[in-house]
C-alpha cells in the first residue's frame, strides 16, 4: 500500500509542445548536428558546479571557456559520469528512475573494482569535470570513505557530487572528506515522505562546513515499468536526442559505462540485446588513443536500446509525485 496518497498524473507536453520537439529534431536531422556536444556540456557542468559551491566567477569561467576552445581533436574530457556503488536504500520508491525496486539481488560494488574501473575510464581521457557518487543510498556505503579518498585525490577529477536522500547521516569517518572543497552533498527532498529528515541532515553538514544542497524534487517523470515498448528505431533516435539522460547521466557499473542510471539494471535482468546502451571499458583497445576513439564514439551515439523500456522522454511522459513508496 503507498504511504503516500498519489497525486494525478500531469501531462509533461502540451500539443504544441510536441509539435516543437519535432521540428527541432527534424532540423537537427536535416543539418546533421552531432547529438552530443562534448564542449558545449564540459562549459554546463563546470559553470553548474561552481555555482553549486558558491565559488562562480566570470573571469575563471572565461578562461576555462578558452581553454576548453582552444582544445585539440585529440584532448577528450568527459562532462559528467555517475557512480553506481550500491542499491542498498533507505526507500523503496515505486517511480524510481534507476529501478532500484527490480533488482534481484542486493549488490554492493566493492571500493577496489570501483577505483580499478575508474583508473582505467581515465586512462583513456584527459579528465572528467564532475563525479557523481549515486546508490541506492550513498551513505549505506561502508567503503565510501576510501572511495572518496581516491576521488579527492585524482587531479583529473575537478568536481565530485554524492546524491542522497537525506534520511541517512553520513558516517563520521567521511566528514573530513566530505568538506573537501570538490564536494558537494545533494539532498533529495521528496516531501512528506523524508522532508524532517533531510531538513536535519542538511543542518548536520552545514554544521560541519560541508557544502549542501536541498534539492526540492517535488515532482518525477513517470519512466514506467521495464516491459518494452514498440518504439521504432526512427522514435528511439528521436526520444534519444531529447533524452537529459544522454547528456549527463552516463553511469559506471561493473566496469561498463552505461547511457543512464536506469539501463544497468535492464542489463542485469538480461532485458538489452545489444550494445547500444553500455560500453564495456574492460575490454577496450590497450592503445591510449584508439580507446579514445572508443568512448567519443560511444558519446556520440545516435540512439540506445534502453529507450524501449522508458518513458521519461515520450512526447506523452507524465509528472507524478515523488517518492510514493511501495
Amino acid at each position: 500500500m503507498n504511504i503516500l496518497k498519489e497525486k494525478k498524473k500531469v501531462r509533461r507536453y502540451c500539443l504544441k509542445d510536441i509539435v516543437m520537439r519535432h521540428v527541432t529534431y527534424l532540423y537537427a536531422a536535416v543539418l546533421q548536428k552531432e547529438i552530443y556536444n562534448d564542449k558545449e556540456q564540459i562549459l554546463t557542468e563546470y559553470e553548474k558546479c561552481l555555482r553549486q559551491r558558491g565559488a562562480f566567477r566570470r573571469v575563471e569561467m572565461e578562461r576555462t571557456e578558452k581553454m576548453v576552445k582552444d582544445a585539440g581533436d585529440s584532448e577528450f574530457l568527459i562532462s559528467r559520469i555517475a557512480v553506481s556503488v550500491t542499491n542498498q536504500c533507505s526507500l523503496r520508491c515505486r517511480d524510481c528512475n534507476n529501478l532500484m525496486p527490480y533488482c534481484k539481488e542486493r549488490f554492493v560494488i566493492d571500493v577496489e573494482e570501483q577505483i580499478h574501473d575508474l583508473k582505467k575510464l581515465l586512462f583513456y581521457t584527459d579528465g572528467i569535470v564532475n563525479v557523481e557518487v549515486i546508490g541506492g543510498e550513498p551513505f549505506v556505503y561502508r567503503q565510501l570513505p576510501q572511495l572518496l579518498q581516491y576521488l579527492c585525490k585524482e587531479p583529473k577529477i575537478r568536481f565530485i557530487e554524492i546524491t542522497s536522500n537525506g534520511t541517512v547521516l553520513p558516517p563520521k569517518e567521511t566528514l573530513e572528506l566530505l568538506a573537501d572543497s570538490k564536494v558537494c552533498v545533494l539532498l533529495s527532498d521528496y516531501g512528506k515522505i523524508n522532508a524532517e529528515k533531510v531538513r536535519k541532515t542538511y543542518h548536520y553538514l552545514k554544521q560541519n562546513n560541508i557544502c549542501v544542497r536541498n534539492l526540492k524534487n517535488r515532482k518525477w517523470i513517470l519512466p514506467g515499468n521495464i516491459e518494452r515498448r514498440k518504439k521504432s528505431k526512427w522514435r528511439m533516435k528521436y526520444e534519444y536526442f531529447h533524452c537529459f539522460a544522454r547528456k549527463d547521466c552516463r553511469t559506471l557499473y561493473k566496469g561498463k559505462l552505461y547511457v543512464c542510471g536506469r539501463a544497468p539494471i535492464l542489463d542485469e535482468l538480461g532485458l538489452l540485446k545489444n550494445d547500444s546502451s553500455f560500453f564495456n571499458i574492460r575490454t577496450m583497445d590497450a592503445r591510449k588513443e584508439a580507446g579514445k576513439r572508443q568512448i567519443h564514439k560511444f558519446f556520440k551515439n545516435s540512439y540506445a536500446e534502453c529507450c524501449s523500456y522508458c518513458d521519461c522522454s515520450s512526447d506523452f511522459s507524465y509528472w507524478v509525485e515523488s517518492g510514493i513508496q511501495i
